[in-house]
Protein backbone atom coordinates (compact mmCIF):
# COMPACT_ATOMS: atom_id res chain seq x y z
CA UNK A 1 0.00 0.00 0.00
CA UNK A 2 1.37 3.41 -1.00
CA UNK A 3 0.53 6.59 0.84
CA UNK A 4 -0.87 8.23 -2.26
CA UNK A 5 -3.18 5.26 -2.91
CA UNK A 6 -4.93 5.29 0.45
CA UNK A 7 -8.66 5.96 0.19
CA UNK A 8 -9.78 7.14 3.61
CA UNK A 9 -13.32 6.59 4.79
CA UNK A 10 -15.00 9.99 5.35
CA UNK A 11 -16.07 8.71 8.77
CA UNK A 12 -12.45 8.44 9.94
CA UNK A 13 -11.95 12.17 10.36
CA UNK A 14 -14.95 12.52 12.65
CA UNK A 15 -13.98 9.47 14.71
CA UNK A 16 -10.46 10.81 15.27
CA UNK A 17 -11.83 14.23 16.17
CA UNK A 18 -14.15 12.64 18.73
CA UNK A 19 -11.22 10.73 20.24
CA UNK A 20 -8.98 13.81 20.31
CA UNK A 21 -11.65 15.84 22.09
CA UNK A 22 -12.41 13.21 24.73
CA UNK A 23 -10.13 13.39 27.75
CA UNK A 24 -11.09 9.81 28.66
CA UNK A 25 -9.66 8.44 25.39
CA UNK A 26 -6.20 6.88 25.86
CA UNK A 27 -5.84 4.43 22.97
CA UNK A 28 -3.86 6.74 20.66
CA UNK A 29 -2.19 8.86 23.32
CA UNK A 30 1.61 8.86 23.22
CA UNK A 31 2.90 6.92 26.25
CA UNK A 32 5.05 8.62 28.86
CA UNK A 33 8.77 8.09 28.44
CA UNK A 34 8.88 5.97 31.58
CA UNK A 35 6.39 3.54 30.06
CA UNK A 36 8.22 3.08 26.79
CA UNK A 37 10.28 -0.08 27.19
CA UNK A 38 8.25 -3.11 28.16
CA UNK A 39 9.88 -6.38 27.30
CA UNK A 40 6.68 -8.40 27.30
CA UNK A 41 4.94 -7.82 24.00
CA UNK A 42 1.30 -6.93 24.76
CA UNK A 43 -1.66 -8.25 22.84
CA UNK A 44 -3.33 -5.62 20.64
CA UNK A 45 -6.36 -3.98 22.16
CA UNK A 46 -9.64 -5.63 21.13
CA UNK A 47 -12.96 -3.90 20.59
CA UNK A 48 -14.30 -5.43 23.81
CA UNK A 49 -11.40 -4.24 25.97
CA UNK A 50 -12.48 -2.37 29.11
CA UNK A 51 -11.92 1.36 29.36
CA UNK A 52 -12.40 2.21 25.68
CA UNK A 53 -14.68 5.03 24.67
CA UNK A 54 -17.40 4.46 22.09
CA UNK A 55 -15.33 6.29 19.47
CA UNK A 56 -12.26 4.16 20.22
CA UNK A 57 -14.29 0.95 19.87
CA UNK A 58 -15.63 2.17 16.54
CA UNK A 59 -12.12 3.04 15.40
CA UNK A 60 -10.82 -0.45 16.18
CA UNK A 61 -13.80 -2.14 14.59
CA UNK A 62 -13.98 -0.10 11.39
CA UNK A 63 -10.78 1.91 10.85
CA UNK A 64 -7.99 -0.08 12.49
CA UNK A 65 -5.99 -0.75 9.31
CA UNK A 66 -6.21 2.85 8.12
CA UNK A 67 -4.81 4.12 11.41
CA UNK A 68 -2.11 1.43 11.45
CA UNK A 69 -0.99 2.60 8.02
CA UNK A 70 -0.92 6.24 9.09
CA UNK A 71 1.09 5.43 12.21
CA UNK A 72 3.59 3.38 10.17
CA UNK A 73 4.08 6.35 7.85
CA UNK A 74 4.58 8.63 10.82
CA UNK A 75 7.14 6.28 12.33
CA UNK A 76 9.10 5.97 9.08
CA UNK A 77 9.07 9.72 8.61
CA UNK A 78 10.61 10.16 12.05
CA UNK A 79 13.21 7.45 11.46
CA UNK A 80 14.45 8.64 8.12
CA UNK A 81 14.57 12.29 9.06
CA UNK A 82 17.66 11.49 11.14
CA UNK A 83 21.11 12.33 9.81
CA UNK A 84 22.35 8.77 10.27
CA UNK A 85 19.48 7.09 8.42
CA UNK A 86 21.32 6.57 5.14
CA UNK A 87 24.18 4.87 7.00
CA UNK A 88 21.90 2.44 8.83
CA UNK A 89 19.13 1.26 6.52
CA UNK A 90 19.15 -0.48 3.15
CA UNK A 91 16.85 0.83 0.49
CA UNK A 92 16.87 -2.48 -1.39
CA UNK A 93 14.60 -5.22 -0.04
CA UNK A 94 14.86 -7.97 -2.64
CA UNK A 95 16.74 -8.06 -5.95
CA UNK A 96 13.65 -6.72 -7.74
CA UNK A 97 11.99 -4.56 -5.10
CA UNK A 98 13.28 -1.55 -3.23
CA UNK A 99 12.16 1.44 -1.29
CA UNK A 100 11.81 4.03 -4.03
CA UNK A 101 13.89 6.59 -2.21
CA UNK A 102 16.75 8.72 -3.47
CA UNK A 103 17.97 10.21 -0.22
CA UNK A 104 17.13 10.34 3.46
CA UNK A 105 15.36 13.66 2.86
CA UNK A 106 13.30 12.17 0.04
CA UNK A 107 12.44 9.17 2.20
CA UNK A 108 11.24 11.42 5.00
CA UNK A 109 9.17 13.53 2.60
CA UNK A 110 7.54 10.56 0.89
CA UNK A 111 6.71 8.82 4.12
CA UNK A 112 4.91 11.99 5.23
CA UNK A 113 2.63 12.01 2.17
CA UNK A 114 -0.09 10.18 4.06
CA UNK A 115 0.06 12.83 6.76
CA UNK A 116 0.31 15.93 4.61
CA UNK A 117 -1.52 15.07 1.39
CA UNK A 118 -4.48 12.93 2.26
CA UNK A 119 -6.28 12.31 -1.08
CA UNK A 120 -9.64 13.28 0.39
CA UNK A 121 -8.83 15.91 2.98
CA UNK A 122 -6.38 16.56 5.75
CA UNK A 123 -9.01 16.06 8.43
CA UNK A 124 -7.93 12.49 9.38
CA UNK A 125 -4.33 13.64 9.56
CA UNK A 126 -5.10 16.58 11.82
CA UNK A 127 -7.31 14.35 13.94
CA UNK A 128 -4.58 11.78 14.42
CA UNK A 129 -2.04 14.44 15.31
CA UNK A 130 -4.41 15.79 17.93
CA UNK A 131 -4.96 12.28 19.30
CA UNK A 132 -1.22 11.78 19.78
CA UNK A 133 -1.31 14.92 21.94
CA UNK A 134 2.46 15.43 21.55
CA UNK A 135 3.82 17.88 18.96
CA UNK A 136 7.06 16.01 18.28
CA UNK A 137 6.76 12.33 19.25
CA UNK A 138 9.75 10.03 18.91
CA UNK A 139 9.67 6.91 16.71
CA UNK A 140 9.54 4.69 19.76
CA UNK A 141 6.48 6.47 21.11
CA UNK A 142 4.59 5.98 17.86
CA UNK A 143 5.81 2.38 17.71
CA UNK A 144 4.26 1.70 21.11
CA UNK A 145 0.89 2.92 19.85
CA UNK A 146 1.23 0.64 16.83
CA UNK A 147 1.81 -2.29 19.15
CA UNK A 148 -1.37 -1.42 21.03
CA UNK A 149 -3.61 -1.64 17.99
CA UNK A 150 -2.10 -4.26 15.66
CA UNK A 151 -0.69 -7.76 16.01
CA UNK A 152 1.80 -7.16 13.20
CA UNK A 153 5.48 -6.90 14.10
CA UNK A 154 5.98 -3.35 12.85
CA UNK A 155 5.72 -1.75 16.29
CA UNK A 156 8.27 -4.00 18.05
CA UNK A 157 10.64 -3.84 15.05
CA UNK A 158 10.52 -0.04 14.95
CA UNK A 159 11.03 0.07 18.70
CA UNK A 160 13.97 -2.34 18.57
CA UNK A 161 15.58 -0.39 15.76
CA UNK A 162 15.20 2.88 17.66
CA UNK A 163 16.69 1.36 20.81
CA UNK A 164 19.64 0.03 18.81
CA UNK A 165 20.25 3.49 17.35
CA UNK A 166 20.29 4.87 20.90
CA UNK A 167 22.76 2.17 22.04
CA UNK A 168 20.18 0.57 24.33
CA UNK A 169 21.36 -2.69 22.89
CA UNK A 170 20.17 -5.24 25.42
CA UNK A 171 16.61 -3.94 25.38
CA UNK A 172 16.67 -3.98 21.58
CA UNK A 173 17.97 -7.55 21.46
CA UNK A 174 15.34 -8.68 23.95
CA UNK A 175 12.58 -7.27 21.76
CA UNK A 176 14.05 -8.88 18.64
CA UNK A 177 14.39 -12.29 20.24
CA UNK A 178 10.78 -12.04 21.40
CA UNK A 179 9.76 -11.80 17.75
CA UNK A 180 11.87 -14.69 16.49
CA UNK A 181 9.65 -17.71 15.98
CA UNK A 182 6.54 -15.57 16.56
CA UNK A 183 6.30 -13.54 13.37
CA UNK A 184 6.59 -13.88 9.60
CA UNK A 185 9.89 -15.08 8.14
CA UNK A 186 10.30 -11.67 6.48
CA UNK A 187 10.00 -9.84 9.79
CA UNK A 188 12.09 -12.45 11.59
CA UNK A 189 14.86 -11.65 9.15
CA UNK A 190 14.59 -7.97 10.05
CA UNK A 191 14.81 -8.84 13.75
CA UNK A 192 18.04 -10.77 13.15
CA UNK A 193 19.37 -7.89 11.06
CA UNK A 194 18.87 -5.48 13.96
CA UNK A 195 20.80 -7.86 16.22
CA UNK A 196 23.52 -8.15 13.59
CA UNK A 197 23.71 -4.38 13.28
CA UNK A 198 24.12 -4.02 17.05
CA UNK A 199 27.22 -6.26 16.92
CA UNK A 200 28.60 -4.80 13.66
CA UNK A 201 31.81 -3.45 15.10
CA UNK A 202 31.89 -5.01 18.55
CA UNK A 203 31.59 -8.74 17.90
CA UNK A 204 32.21 -9.92 14.35
CA UNK A 205 31.27 -13.53 15.11
CA UNK A 206 27.90 -12.69 16.69
CA UNK A 207 27.14 -10.25 13.91
CA UNK A 208 28.07 -12.91 11.34
CA UNK A 209 25.79 -15.49 12.95
CA UNK A 210 22.92 -13.01 13.17
CA UNK A 211 23.15 -12.07 9.51
CA UNK A 212 23.36 -15.74 8.58
CA UNK A 213 20.10 -16.35 10.44
CA UNK A 214 18.58 -13.30 8.75
CA UNK A 215 19.58 -14.71 5.36
CA UNK A 216 18.16 -18.14 6.09
CA UNK A 217 14.90 -16.73 7.47
CA UNK A 218 14.18 -14.72 4.32
CA UNK A 219 16.37 -15.78 1.38
CA UNK A 220 14.63 -13.33 -0.94
CA UNK A 221 16.13 -10.33 0.86
CA UNK A 222 19.34 -9.19 -0.77
CA UNK A 223 21.20 -7.34 2.01
CA UNK A 224 21.63 -10.02 4.73
CA UNK A 225 23.96 -12.31 2.74
CA UNK A 226 26.15 -9.33 1.87
CA UNK A 227 26.52 -8.39 5.54
CA UNK A 228 27.00 -12.06 6.39
CA UNK A 229 29.87 -12.26 3.89
CA UNK A 230 31.59 -9.18 5.28
CA UNK A 231 31.31 -10.30 8.88
CA UNK A 232 32.41 -13.84 8.06
CA UNK A 233 35.56 -12.44 6.47
CA UNK A 234 36.19 -10.12 9.41
CA UNK A 235 35.75 -12.99 11.87
CA UNK A 236 38.11 -15.20 9.86
CA UNK A 237 35.54 -17.94 9.15
CA UNK A 238 36.31 -19.30 5.69
CA UNK A 239 33.46 -21.81 5.53
CA UNK A 240 30.89 -19.26 6.67
CA UNK A 241 32.21 -16.79 4.09
CA UNK A 242 31.85 -19.38 1.35
CA UNK A 243 28.27 -20.17 2.42
CA UNK A 244 27.47 -16.48 2.46
CA UNK A 245 28.90 -16.05 -1.02
CA UNK A 246 26.71 -18.90 -2.25
CA UNK A 247 23.64 -17.22 -0.74
CA UNK A 248 24.06 -13.91 -2.54
CA UNK A 249 21.33 -13.40 -5.13
CA UNK A 250 22.27 -10.07 -6.74
CA UNK A 251 24.73 -9.29 -9.50
CA UNK A 252 27.83 -7.12 -8.90
CA UNK A 253 26.22 -3.95 -10.28
CA UNK A 254 23.17 -4.13 -8.02
CA UNK A 255 22.77 -1.11 -5.75
CA UNK A 256 22.54 -3.34 -2.67
CA UNK A 257 26.18 -4.39 -3.07
CA UNK A 258 27.81 -0.99 -2.69
CA UNK A 259 25.14 0.21 -0.28
CA UNK A 260 25.62 -2.72 2.12
CA UNK A 261 29.40 -2.44 1.97
CA UNK A 262 29.27 1.28 2.77
CA UNK A 263 26.80 0.78 5.63
CA UNK A 264 28.94 -1.98 7.14
CA UNK A 265 32.07 0.12 6.88
CA UNK A 266 30.40 3.19 8.40
CA UNK A 267 29.09 1.24 11.38
CA UNK A 268 32.40 -0.48 12.02
CA UNK A 269 34.28 2.83 11.75
CA UNK A 270 31.78 4.39 14.15
CA UNK A 271 32.59 1.64 16.66
CA UNK A 272 36.29 2.53 16.28
CA UNK A 273 37.04 -1.12 15.53
CA UNK A 274 40.07 -2.01 13.44
CA UNK A 275 39.89 -4.52 10.61
CA UNK A 276 42.00 -7.62 11.36
CA UNK A 277 44.97 -7.81 8.95
CA UNK A 278 44.29 -11.48 8.22
CA UNK A 279 40.82 -10.55 6.96
CA UNK A 280 42.43 -9.14 3.81
CA UNK A 281 43.88 -12.54 2.91
CA UNK A 282 40.53 -14.25 3.41
CA UNK A 283 38.83 -11.51 1.38
CA UNK A 284 41.14 -12.22 -1.55
CA UNK A 285 40.37 -15.93 -1.30
CA UNK A 286 36.60 -15.50 -1.08
CA UNK A 287 36.60 -12.91 -3.87
CA UNK A 288 37.47 -15.71 -6.25
CA UNK A 289 34.13 -17.43 -5.60
CA UNK A 290 31.96 -14.89 -7.43
CA UNK A 291 32.03 -11.44 -8.98
CA UNK A 292 29.47 -10.14 -6.51
CA UNK A 293 31.56 -11.31 -3.55
CA UNK A 294 34.60 -9.63 -5.07
CA UNK A 295 32.71 -6.39 -5.64
CA UNK A 296 31.24 -6.35 -2.11
CA UNK A 297 34.58 -6.91 -0.41
CA UNK A 298 36.39 -4.54 -2.73
CA UNK A 299 34.03 -1.68 -1.87
CA UNK A 300 34.17 -2.51 1.83
CA UNK A 301 37.95 -2.65 2.13
CA UNK A 302 38.65 0.34 -0.10
CA UNK A 303 36.55 2.79 1.93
Amino acid sequence: MNAQDVDYDPDLAQVLEDIANDSRAKLLRVPNSGDIVRMMRPEPVGVAAPGLTAAERHLLEVHREEVVFLLRQKCLGLFFASDAAENRFNRCLTPTTKHDILSKEDWAVRSKIAFDRCPMSDAPIRGLRECLAVPNPSPIQVARILTRITSSSYGPLYEASYLADKNQNQDSITLCKGLIGNTSSFHESFAWQIVGRIHFGSDYARSRDSFERASLASPEQCAPPLYWLIQAVLSGDTRSAERAADSITVDPSHRAVSESAHIARWNISRACTSVPPEALNLARLVSETSETSARTLNVFFKN
